[in-house]
């Protein structure tokens, strides 16, 4: 979500939570929102897949 907006900026339901699912997400709403290389902050639940490092 935006915060100044409050615009949904990337949302999806997976029947898993996989950290390759939560990249994917990331991935999607920077392209369609057109932030590569701004500044990114990333709001989550702390849920494990959103903090996983992935290679």
């Amino acid at each position: 979500m935006d915060l100044f907006s409050k615009k949904a900026v990337g949302w999806e339901v997976w029947k898993t939570e996989e950290s390759k699912n939560a990249e994917a997400l990331v991935k999607k709403a920077v392209i369609k929102e057109r932030i590569q290389g701004a500044p990114l902050m990333l709001h989550t639940d702390n849920g494990s897949p959103m903090k996983a490092e992935h290679s």
